[in-house]
């Protein structure tokens, strides 16, 4: 299905923005080592958006490599790797990644994640376009008796990922947030200092 690598492309574009957001060495008063509680929160809200695309996957009817290893797990060999990712060869081909600061990186980022919302599938023309290739396009052969049945069965299978969809969007705005946050936070610190 063409939707399988849809969803596939962005988890790996997600999966991008994570690492980029994750190298990030945040502007502190303190020079910390660690990144500051908005880039993390950045992150985990990227990563739950990543997560849910792969259930919208299962939905569709491709398994998780991870969940056939549910329960049985002993050591880390038996840990799968993350799936769709995207390799450190992002950073790359953003055009003066290295050259950019921190607010210039993390507005990168903000932006980034507007653009995914433009790529999202579309839950209901995804359906009507389902319906019309495997419900429509199948029933010109048959009685009405056994088109009503065929119908009916039909839409009852009918692929719903229109929930899993709803918490991505939800966790892709909650990331521009916590992005959004970080901008407020260099803000507050900047004029604290003056």
């Amino acid at each position: 299905m063409e939707i399988i690598n849809e969803f596939r492309s962005i988890r790996s574009k997600i999966d991008g923005l994570y690492n980029l957001a994750d190298s990030l060495k945040p502007i502190t008063k303190t020079q910390s080592k660690t990144n500051s509680i908005e880039i993390t929160m950045g992150c985990c809200s990227l990563r739950l958006a990543k997560a849910w695309l792969g259930e919208c996957l299962e939905v569709l009817g491709k398994d998780s490599k991870h969940r056939k290893k549910d329960g049985k797990r002993k050591s880390v060999k038996d840990i799968n790797p993350i799936e769709d990712i995207s390799l450190p060869q992002t950073m790359d081909e953003i055009i003066d990644w290295n050259c950019k600061n921190h607010i210039e990186k993390v507005d990168y980022i903000r932006e980034e994640i507007s653009n995914i919302f433009s790529i999202i599938p579309d839950y209901s023309e995804w359906v009507s376009d389902y319906a019309y290739n495997n419900i429509c396009s199948k029933c010109s052969s048959l009685s009405k008796e056994e088109y009503a049945v065929f119908e009916e069965e039909a839409l009852q299978n009918i692929p719903d990922w229109s929930e899993e969809m709803e918490l991505i969007i939800k966790h892709l705005i909650e990331a521009r947030f916590w992005f959004g946050y970080e901008l407020e936070r260099i803000r507050e610190e900047n004029n604290n200092n003056i």
